[in-house]
C-alpha cells in the first residue's frame, strides 16, 4: 500500500492505493486556511478506516512539536502504528499513539480535546 497527499491552497486530498494503483480509500476536505487542523482530521479519518479502530482523535503538541493520535478500539497500538506507517506519508505518521477505553465527550457530544490533552500530557 502507498499513500499520497495533496495540500492545495483551499483543500487537502489523501488517497491510499494498492499495488495496482486502485484507490482503496480517499478523502477530500477544505482546510479554510487551517492546514494543521485539517491534516489532523484527515489523519483521524485514515485511522478510523483501519479495522479495529472505532473512534480516533488527533492532537498537536505545539511545544514539543509532536502529533498525537488517541483512539478507541481493540486493535493493539503497535499494529495500528505499523499500518499507519505502511500507508501514510512519513510526516503524517503520529509521533505518539494512545489507546483509551472510551473517548471523553463534552456535554454537546463532541470529543473533549482538553481531556485528551491530559491523557497525552500536552501542556497548555
Amino acid at each position: 500500500l502507498r499513500a499520497g497527499i495533496d495540500v492545495g491552497s483551499t483543500t487537502v486530498k489523501l488517497a491510499i492505493l494498492d499495488k495496482e494503483d486502485n484507490v482503496l480509500w480517499s478523502i477530500y476536505q477544505r482546510h479554510h486556511s487551517d492546514v494543521r487542523a485539517t491534516i489532523g482530521q484527515v489523519l483521524e479519518a485514515a485511522a478510523q478506516a483501519v479495522d479495529g479502530v472505532e473512534r480516533a482523535c488527533c492532537l498537536y503538541d505545539s511545544q514539543r512539536k509532536r502529533l498525537h493520535l488517541v483512539y478507541v478500539g481493540p486493535l493493539d497500538k503497535t499494529d495500528l502504528s505499523t499500518q499507519l506507517k505502511e500507508t501514510l506519508p512519513q510526516y503524517m505518521v503520529p509521533n505518539r499513539i494512545h489507546q483509551i477505553d472510551s473517548m471523553p465527550l463534552t456535554k454537546n457530544g463532541k470529543v473533549d480535546r482538553r481531556a485528551l490533552e491530559d491523557v497525552c500530557k500536552i501542556r497548555r
